[in-house]
């Protein structure tokens, strides 16, 4: 039996070396997939922490429109004003703010029409939809 135990021992001792190779080359993969996903964080942290470019000059579009709305509302209470004479001008309420929800269909085409009337706006739609290579 003591050839038996020794064979057992050895196979043994055999897995078990086999195992600690597995587990360090594990530990190693799972260095490097931390390393990559750090890395990665670091480079969408920087990508939507603020906003591009193309971003910017839509909310900028859309503040331009939201601009004509507040104006448009504004001769439209002016004009209720004058119509019915009941409020004095230094009473009168103070419209609320502009929303995306206030735009009409026409607001909305403006934004669209804004947006695409700049050229680098057209060139990047370009490049996105035919790129080249």
């Amino acid at each position: 039996t003591a050839p038996a135990l020794q064979m057992s021992s050895g196979l043994s001792a055999e897995l078990e070396g086999r195992y600690q190779g597995a587990v360090k080359k594990l530990k190693q993969q799972l260095e490097t997939e931390q390393r990559l996903s750090a890395k990665l964080r670091a480079v969408a942290d920087r990508q939507f922490g603020e906003p591009s470019e193309l971003e910017a000059f839509f909310v900028d579009c859309v503040d331009r429109v939201k601009s004509s709305v507040e104006e448009r509302r504004h001769r439209a209470a002016r004009a209720t004003q004058k119509s019915s004479k009941k409020t004095p001008p230094a009473t009168q309420q103070t419209l609320p703010n502009v929303s995306l929800d206030d735009f009409t269909v026409s607001d909305r085409r403006q934004v669209i029409e804004l947006l695409l009337s700049s050229e680098e706006v057209l060139q990047f739609l370009y490049d996105k939809l035919f790129p080249s290579g």
